[in-house]
């Protein structure tokens, strides 16, 4: 077990937590997108995406804490070698972003944020970890999608220049190694969406299914028209 991170960046606006579980290429930060900017309250935090945007800092510019506690060189090797990160220094940089989440919806006078966190958690350890740290996720949202479909749509998005089809193997294959016993340990609070279907046909299924959700955590529509 992984040692104990810091006290906790969170705030006193504390997120109400949405994990949203899904292989590689399924859609989750394209259906994450709509219900952004469906509620005004709800908010978006891509794990993927941060950590290739800290992959990109200048490590002359940035500190240890950045990275988890991890100096810039290792950070670096472990992610070009897609290596999955120890569970400390992930939970570290979630907080941090959960963190500045936080702060940004006490700035915006939004007492109760609901935090979309996508690509998390990875392993049982780093769940059980995350629980004990911000408590247990109010939903688990698995976005479920066929293997040739997902490779298909990772292949064509390509976020990196060596993304390619063994890398979508090792990381799928990672995936299905891993989520059946975190859906197991979520148990209830896990909803399946499927993303086979076309964007409008998945949103206005998922919008259905979560708006009820969203109510129950303080939701709040920002008037906009769903995504088609």
């Amino acid at each position: 077990m992984a040692a104990p991170v810091s006290q906790s960046m969170i705030g006193s606006s504390k997120p109400a937590l949405i994990y949203i579980l899904g292989g590689p290429g399924v859609g989750k930060g394209s259906l994450c997108t709509p219900l952004h900017k469906q509620f005004t309250n709800v908010y978006h935090s891509s794990v993927g995406d941060h950590l290739r945007d800290l992959l990109a800092e200048d490590s002359s510019q940035s500190t240890p804490q950045s990275f988890g506690g991890l100096d810039h060189e290792t950070f670096s090797l472990l992610m070009q070698q897609r290596q999955l990160l120890p569970t400390d220094t992930i939970v570290s940089i979630v907080d941090n972003a959960l963190g500045e989440i936080s702060d940004t919806a006490a700035a915006n006078g939004v007492s109760n944020p609901i935090v979309l966190v996508d690509g998390f958690p990875r392993s049982l350890e780093l769940a059980a970890f995350a629980n004990a740290r911000w408590g247990a996720p109010h939903v688990v949202l698995f976005f479920d999608c066929p293997r040739k479909l997902a490779e298909a749509r990772f292949l064509n998005r390509k976020r990196s220049s060596d993304d390619s089809a063994e890398v979508f193997r090792k990381r799928y294959d990672e995936f299905e190694r891993l989520n059946g016993e975190i859906m197991e340990m979520y148990g209830d609070v896990v909803v399946r969406v499927d993303t086979e279907t076309r964007m409008g046909e998945t949103w206005d299924g998922l919008h259905g299914r979560l708006s009820t959700l969203m109510e129950e955590l303080g939701g709040t529509t920002s008037g906009l028209s769903q995504a088609t």
